[in-house]
């Protein structure tokens, strides 16, 4: 009998062979070299299409390193207790206990800020002294710290500006249907004000750039620019004067913008996707539109048809120089994967992924440029 057994289990084995040590499939040529995944590991597709293993642990070896902002991060203490840490060691735990918050949390140069429910407001210490309300309302939340250590907190009609000593220094009114969006790279706050002045702040100081007559929620695109997302349409102007440089829509019911808007690198090809995706929507489609600067017009540059994944469908869009990459995840199988030289020819990647060693079919994978990693 345990000899019957033991044949079968073996037969079984010979029948379900290791999935990822299926042969490796040609790809297609593409114009630069990429990093592709499945759950069996990593691999290189090179400009004519040979596929190359790169071993299940590449990842681990050349991701590129996160550091947190300052050193500072957010450890765990007491129940109830916020505790932050520099490089991994304590410098400060909160005075107050916060059981079941987890508010918004922002780190500056030794300081930090958090909001919280039950306080009614938006905390802040200087890592030195215990943590006091600077900014009341449950509505507040914290959104970054500049370099100098001036705190910038939200509330539903006004930025307020928090000095390095905890001290309110400045408020200044932006217009809600627009919002607000910051650069992170140089702490710069876009707004529009509830007059139409599209205005640049840091910290306490407010710059006014130009009256705009352009509606949309408000995001930074590159270096240069912003863009102003509305319901049918997305328009970017640069930073420096208001100016449009372009303006995009589409008709459809039901149809938003859900990747966000990528630019090339030399800032005059746009790109974003259109989809239907919304919870409980079991068939979506999504639209890629192309858009240059000199064009009035995006151009419609790929559509086809998504599942749900959980509340909605995941899309990215990004630029290496022309080359544009198109990500789709909506978690009924392998991912929808293509590349867009300069915003014409087509190379679909999801025959690839499909073809690629992987262990469960409803893997998505995906197609990342080499540059986003340490090569």
């Amino acid at each position: 009998m345990f000899a019957t057994l033991f044949a079968g289990a073996l037969l079984g084995l010979a029948a379900h062979p290791d999935p990822c040590a299926k042969p490796l499939p040609r790809g297609p040529a593409v114009p630069t070299a990429l990093i592709v995944n499945t759950d069996c590991g990593w691999f290189r597709l090179k400009r004519d299409g040979a596929v190359t293993s790169l071993g299940a642990d590449w990842l681990v070896r050349h991701k590129l390193s996160w550091r947190p902002p300052y050193g500072l991060s957010l450890g765990r203490g007491r129940p109830g207790r916020y505790v932050v840490l520099r490089n991994g060691r304590v410098v400060w735990r909160s005075k107050g206990t916060y059981y079941n918050e987890a508010g918004t949390t922002a780190f500056g140069p030794n300081a930090f800020a958090v909001n919280s429910y039950r306080r009614r407001g938006v905390l802040w210490t200087d890592l030195k002294r215990p943590e006091k309300l600077v900014v009341r309302g449950r509505d507040a939340y914290p959104i970054d710290f500049t370099p100098e250590g001036q705190l910038l907190v939200s509330t539903p009609r006004a930025i307020t500006v928090v000095s390095s000593v905890g001290t309110v220094v400045r408020r200044y009114p932006y217009r809600r249907a627009t919002s607000y969006s910051i650069d992170q790279a140089t702490k710069t706050l876009y707004f529009v004000t509830p007059h139409g002045m599209l205005s640049a702040a840091h910290g306490s100081s407010v710059r006014r750039i130009a009256r705009i007559r352009v509606d949309g929620a408000i995001g930074v695109l590159g270096r240069r620019l912003l863009t102003f997302a509305g319901t049918h349409h997305v328009t970017i102007v640069r930073r420096s004067d208001g100016s449009v440089v372009a303006r995009g829509s589409w008709r459809g019911p039901g149809r938003q913008l859900d990747a966000g808007v990528a630019v090339s690198d030399d800032g005059r090809l746009f790109a974003y996707r259109v989809s239907t995706s919304r919870p409980g929507v079991r068939r979506s489609v999504a639209d890629v539109y192309v858009l240059r600067a000199e064009e009035g017009q995006a151009r419609l540059l790929y559509h086809h048809r998504m599942g749900q994944a959980g509340c909605g469908s995941g899309g990215g869009l990004s630029f290496h120089g022309s080359l544009l990459l198109y990500r789709s995840v909506d978690g009924t199988g392998v991912a929808e994967q293509d590349l867009f030289d300069n915003g014409r020819s087509t190379t679909r990647l999801t025959p690839l992924l499909r073809a690629l060693p992987r262990i469960s079919p409803n893997a998505p994978g995906s197609v990342y440029w080499t540059t986003d990693f340490r090569m």
